[in-house]
C-alpha cells in the first residue's frame, strides 16, 4: 500500500512538472492608482491579486511568486509605478525573475454618475460607477508590448426612494476591478496562441532501426519516423527502443532540423546474437 501510494505521488509530481514546463512565465507587479480616490485602499495590489488567481486558474499560464517578486523589486530598487511607462525598466525587472512576459498598468479613472428619475409617483436614484485601467504586456525576449489598452467595467446601483444612495466604494471598486482582470485573462488565450503558433517550427524524426520512442523534456511524442511541429530553441531529445543503446542529446530545433539517430545494439544483445 505504501508503495503505491509513493507511485501514485511521484506520478503526480512528475505530471505537474511536465504541465508547468509548457507553461508561459509571466511576473505581474502592483498596479499605480491614478484615480484620485485614495478612499479605494490597496487597490493597487488588489488588482495585481485578482489578474494572478485568474491567470494561475489557467494551465498555459503560471505567475511569478509574489514574494520572489518584492524581493527581486526591493532588492535592486525598482520603482513599480512607474513600470507602466518604463518599458526598458520593466524588461530589466523581467528577466531578473526569469519570467517570458511581465504584466503592469494602472488604474486611470473611476467614474461616478448619478441620476434621479420622478414619474407616475415614484422617484428613484441610481449610481453609475465606470472603472478604467490601463494594463500592459511586455515581452520580455523582445521588449515590444504585446498589450497595451484600457479595460473598463460598469455596473448601476438604484436606490427606489427620494434618499441619497450609500455605496461602498472601495467594496464596488474592487468588483469592478475583479471583472477587469476576469476579461483580461480571457483575452490572453488568443495572445499566447499567437506566440505559441509563432514559436513553432517543423523538426523530422529518424532512427535506425526505426520504430523507436521519442520523448522531448520527458514528454513522449509517439514513435519514428515522423515529422512534428515544436517549440524552436535547445531541447532534451531522448530516443530509445528495447534492446538498443537509448540516444539521448540536447538539439537546438530549428525549421526543417532532422534528428537521425542510429541506435546501436546493446552489449547483452550482441553476446546472444554471437
Amino acid at each position: 500500500m505504501k508503495k503505491t501510494k509513493f507511485f501514485l505521488t511521484m506520478l503526480l509530481l512528475l505530471l505537474c512538472t511536465n504541465l508547468l514546463a509548457g507553461a508561459t512565465t509571466i511576473a505581474i507587479v502592483d498596479f499605480t492608482n491614478n484615480t484620485g480616490y485614495h478612499i479605494l485602499g490597496n487597490i493597487e495590489e488588489v488588482a495585481a491579486d485578482y489578474l494572478t488567481t485568474y491567470i494561475n486558474a489557467r494551465d498555459d499560464f503560471q505567475v511569478v511568486e509574489r514574494t520572489k517578486l518584492k524581493s527581486i523589486i526591493t532588492e535592486h530598487g525598482f520603482n513599480t509605478s512607474g513600470l507602466v511607462d518604463q518599458t526598458d525598466s520593466a524588461v530589466e525587472l523581467g528577466k531578473l525573475l526569469g519570467a517570458e512576459y511581465i504584466l503592469t498598468g494602472s488604474l486611470i479613472n473611476l467614474d461616478i454618475e448619478e441620476k434621479s428619475f420622478s414619474g407616475y409617483g415614484i422617484t428613484s436614484k441610481s449610481v453609475t460607477l465606470t472603472l478604467e485601467c490601463n494594463i500592459k504586456l511586455i515581452s520580455i525576449n523582445t521588449g515590444a508590448i504585446m498589450i497595451s489598452d484600457i479595460y473598463s467595467s460598469s455596473n448601476t446601483y438604484q436606490n427606489h426612494s427620494a434618499s441619497s444612495i450609500r455605496i461602498d466604494l472601495r467594496g464596488k471598486a474592487r468588483e469592478l476591478m475583479r471583472n477587469i482582470a476576469h476579461d483580461f485573462a480571457k483575452d490572453l488565450e488568443s495572445i499566447n496562441k499567437v506566440e505559441k503558433e509563432k514559436d513553432q517550427v517543423f523538426v523530422e524524426f529518424i532512427s535506425t532501426p526505426a520504430g523507436a520512442s521519442i520523448e522531448i523534456d520527458g514528454v513522449y511524442y509517439g514513435n519514428t519516423p515522423t515529422r512534428l511541429a515544436v517549440s524552436k530553441g535547445l531541447h532534451r531529445v531522448v530516443i530509445s527502443l528495447g534492446g538498443y543503446e537509448t540516444w539521448d542529446k540536447m538539439v537546438n530545433f530549428s525549421e526543417g532540423f532532422v534528428v537521425d539517430a542510429n541506435l546501436g545494439l546493446k552489449e547483452e544483445k550482441v553476446k546472444n546474437e554471437n
